[in-house]
């Protein structure tokens, strides 16, 4: 599964998870999810401040792609700090 991160402020990165393991996918990978963000938002839901459904109701975090469905499962193998 790939998910691609895109922000207004940095370069667009696309995460591939495969068997267990996250690493950067190559160009022209076509995310299953993508997520565009703003980065204090992103990085406060990220440590807990703020919760994921408010980041989306406040236009924080968007989150779109042909199957933005599976981004939390993919939330939920990569480790985020806490």
């Amino acid at each position: 599964m790939t998910v691609a991160f895109e922000s207004r402020y940095t370069r667009p990165v696309a995460l591939l998870l495969a068997d267990n393991v996250v690493r950067v996918a190559d160009p022209g990978t076509r995310p299953a999810a993508r997520v565009t963000d703003d980065p204090v938002v992103f990085n406060l839901m990220l440590f807990g401040r703020v919760s994921p459904v408010r980041a989306a109701l406040t236009g924080g975090i968007r989150v779109g792609g042909p199957r933005p469905w599976l981004l939390p499962t993919f939330m939920r193998k990569v480790r985020c700090p806490k």
